[in-house]
């Protein structure tokens, strides 16, 4: 009974052990993203395309469909 409480502890104790490794690695990534700036990098792209998609969106509303509307 006492070898299969110890093995149950050490089990459970690897298990956490794991877990906690895996979040440290997620973590370690993070930060190396944060100090190379490639998120921030990732980050801009993003915001830049949106805003692009959005102009894009405009300039079709302002100068297509008007000119579409007037054939009907």
């Amino acid at each position: 009974h006492i070898v299969k409480e110890a093995q149950e502890i050490i089990h459970a104790y690897r298990k956490t052990m794991e877990k906690t490794q895996h979040e440290l690695c997620r973590e370690e990534k993070k930060i190396r993203h944060a100090q190379n700036g490639t998120l921030g990098f990732w980050r801009s792209v993003c915001v830049l395309s949106v805003m692009a998609g959005s102009c894009a969106f405009g300039y079709f509303m302002l100068r297509v469909v008007p000119s579409l509307l007037e054939k009907f």
